[in-house]
């Protein structure tokens, strides 16, 4: 069996490059060697492009080593190139999480150098990214999501104090403040008065220029894995997150190894698990995704409502990651789901 190049990107400017990392050695480990050859190309946060050496049996991470004599070019209609020669054709894995990598930036710009890549395109990308423009859609098509409001950067301190009183009217302390993009919770902070309120502002507009607020409601998280095959488009049993921090933020996710359990399958009523994963399959098609992505719930306590929150369109592929889990526990074991993944680049 002739095996194909596999261009694996990760890295990137973004604040989750070190999880891109991560997600793209469990990526490398779980390919199969007899059908593709994986060419690492690291992303430094200066945005230049690197290939790398294949990561040690001890690596925890790729590699990202800046070696001006090994950077990588994206040249429109001809590919990726070195210094000295064009790159051999091949499809391209992009798993650069958050900024510049999830956003649509990236796929935008393999689309003009002609090269088939995994995931949603740069359209249902940069929506997928856009917290707030994602929940308008869904909205807008009668899916459930929480409630939020909206502060942007050139907002004057008057419509900021506006926004906080309205949510303190309608909800009550205490309060979620978020990025509208960006992901692995980075930029979330969870506030209980006034003065905490305009400090989680402040820290989410040092990340992006439109940050969400949004109730803290009482909920159990719930994740669902969504893959898209020439037979069709596919949710998996969803999978539930029991943090043990005060919510899932960016410590618990990656850097606590008790930061939370997992429950796969997650212990849902089969009614909840029939709404959620047909509302997966909704979603990944509103928000124009493609190839697989993961979409997140939830499930308010007690009453049982769900709730749509986001989706991700570049999963983590990290060991703790919920979508390889949810995907192998419903029948398509790690290497089969990349196969898969792989084989729908365009």
């Amino acid at each position: 069996m002739k095996t194909e190049v596999v261009y694996l990107i990760y890295g990137g400017p973004g604040g989750e490059a070190e999880v891109s990392r991560v997600s793209a050695l469990g990526i490398h480990l779980n390919l199969n060697p007899k059908k593709w050859k994986v060419v690492p190309i690291g992303i430094a946060p200066d945005k230049k492009w690197y290939l790398q050496d294949v990561p040690t049996q001890s690596s925890t991470v790729m590699p990202l080593v800046a070696n001006p004599e090994r950077e990588v070019w994206v040249v429109p209609g001809r590919g990726l190139r070195t210094a000295s020669s064009n790159l051999e054709p091949g499809r391209v894995f992009p798993i650069v999480h958050g900024s510049f990598g999830e956003d649509g930036r990236l796929q935008g710009l393999l689309e003009w150098a002609g090269l088939p890549y995994v995931g949603a395109r740069t359209a249902g990308s940069a929506l997928g990214m856009d917290k707030d423009l994602a929940k308008r859609v869904w909205q807008q098509a009668g899916l459930r999501v929480v409630d939020w409001h909206v502060i942007r950067q050139n907002d004057p301190a008057s419509v900021r104090s506006a926004v906080m009183e309205d949510a303190i009217d309608s909800w009550g302390w205490p309060l979620f403040i978020k990025p509208a993009n960006s992901g692995s919770s980075v930029g979330v902070n969870k506030v209980n008065n006034p003065l905490e309120f305009e400090r989680a502002v402040h820290l989410a507009l040092e990340i992006d220029n439109k940050v969400l607020v949004e109730p803290a409601l009482h909920v159990r998280e719930i994740e669902c894995a969504v893959l898209e095959t020439p037979q069709g488009i596919q949710a998996f049993p969803p999978g539930e997150i029991v943090p043990s921090h005060e919510f899932y933020d960016y410590e618990a996710k990656y850097q606590d190894p008790e930061g939370a359990k997992l429950l796969i399958p997650a212990p849902l009523e089969h009614s909840q698990v029939v709404r959620v994963r047909d509302d997966a399959v909704k979603a990944f098609r509103l928000a124009e995704a493609r190839g697989f992505a993961r979409v997140d719930f939830f499930v308010v306590l007690p009453s049982g409502e769900i709730f749509l929150n986001e989706i991700n369109t570049l999963p983590g592929f990290t060991p703790i990651s919920m979508f390889p889990k949810m995907a192998e526990a419903g029948g398509v074991p790690y290497a089969q789901l990349l196969d898969l993944i792989l084989e729908q680049a365009r």
